[in-house]
């Protein structure tokens, strides 16, 4: 997998800028992104078929539109179970509030009843907060499987076939593990840099806050821009990660 490529191949473009900021800009606003979305599935398709310069015009702006909402659609089924553990959570924590209500009560009675949901309640919710950053991070890890089962057929129903998924990823364990950790780390390179300094100049007395607040400016457009930077980077990622899949297929062939 080349991710020296992968990083650098949306400024290779002699037209980037007309293909880049139109897709940074509709992916600033939440219901237009779908289109960013399908963007980059065109995009993962170009890249997996060998085209030199594969972020496309924006003359598809419905289709495109069309698949992304697919591909939400598809997030939304597997967040289902988090958003429930998020729910049950919030629950817990109001009947803990509940609880130290009833603590406060002067009948016995009810004062044991606290005292059992606070010892439970807090062991529920730990329990819940780490179920959820398992189901996280195993969606984070799936995340190019499943969109790489859509992108390859159109149909959603593919995202959901765990044993061709599983298969796929076995398959091509390497690059696919390229393709799971590389998006992870570039966020992290940009953003804790700017979250240290915007810190430090808020320590700054006056002039320091001034700072920090046009510094968080900054770093809230440079966030808008990398949203869709990331989009590109996994479109690249995943679509040498298909690309190489089919390549294998064929010579095993």
């Amino acid at each position: 997998m080349d991710i020296n490529k992968a990083l650098s191949f949306v400024r290779d473009d002699p037209r980037w800028k007309d293909k880049f900021w139109p897709g940074a800009t509709i992916n600033f606003v939440f219901i237009p992104s779908f289109a960013a979305w399908g963007y980059m599935l065109e995009t993962l398709t170009n890249v997996a078929n060998g085209v030199a310069l594969p972020m496309p015009e924006w003359t598809n702006f419905s289709g495109n539109w069309r698949k992304g909402l697919d591909l939400f659609v598809i997030r939304l089924i597997y967040g289902i179970v988090p958003l429930l553990l998020l729910c049950c959570g919030g629950f817990a924590f109001f009947s803990a509030g509940g609880a130290a209500i009833l603590g406060l009560s002067s009948q016995r009675e009810t004062q044991g009843l606290a005292a059992s949901l606070a010892g439970i309640l807090p062991i529920l919710l730990g329990c819940l907060a780490c179920v959820f950053v398992l189901l996280i991070l195993l969606l984070w890890i799936l995340e190019p499987a499943i969109v790489l089962q859509y992108a390859t057929t159109g149909q959603i129903g593919a995202a959901f076939k765990f044993g061709d998924m599983f298969r796929f990823i076995s398959s091509n364990l390497g690059d696919y593990a390229m393709a799971v950790i590389i998006p992870f780390i570039v966020p992290l390179i940009v953003v804790i840099p700017f979250a240290c300094i915007s810190g430090i100049l808020g320590i700054i007395p006056i002039i320091g806050i001034i700072f920090s607040i046009v510094f968080s400016i900054v770093q809230a457009v440079l966030m808008f821009t990398l949203s869709f930077y990331l989009e590109m980077l996994r479109a690249h990622l995943y679509g040498q990660l298909l690309r190489a899949s089919q390549s294998q297929v064929a010579t095993t062939g």
